[in-house]
């Protein structure tokens, strides 16, 4: 149950502080700070959609799956 919370903390947390820090850090406006803060969790989403998709194509391992996909995310 704390993890479920602390969970909730973060996301809320994202949602309300990432506008901020993209339009402070890399100098971008607010309409696509606001626009970037929306696609992220979208973004999220399709990743999980492909690597399921390459789960059930290639291995049914977890492990081997994991250590392919922090290769890919390294190179």
């Amino acid at each position: 149950m704390l993890a479920v919370v602390m969970q909730g903390f973060l996301r809320d947390g994202i949602a309300t502080w990432m506008q901020a820090y993209l339009s402070d850090v890399f100098s971008l406006s607010n309409e696509i700070s606001i626009l970037t803060t929306v696609i992220l969790p979208i973004f999220s989403i399709f990743s999980a959609y492909v690597i399921l998709a390459v789960r059930n194509k290639l291995c049914c391992n977890e492990l081997k799956l994991a250590g392919m996909t922090f290769l890919t995310a390294v190179g």
